[in-house]
């Protein structure tokens, strides 16, 4: 379950996957690429790969 959204990245619980791992979030018909960057018990914490694509995806979610 996603916990929070920022421009940079996300924090979200109910995942377990090593730091390093590459992942692509798929959010209300957005696909967010990024990296897990920190796990911590059970909160996930992703950097999203920030180019022009998903920069504006990520703004139109916080817009929402």
């Amino acid at each position: 379950a996603l916990t929070d959204i920022g421009l940079g990245g996300c924090a979200l619980t109910g995942a377990a996957l090593a730091p390093g791992t590459e992942v692509e979030l798929r959010l209300s018909g957005h696909v967010l690429p990024g990296r897990v960057i920190q796990q911590e018990g059970e909160r996930l914490r992703l950097q999203f790969r920030l180019n022009d694509q998903t920069s504006d995806a990520v703004e139109r979610l916080l817009a929402a």
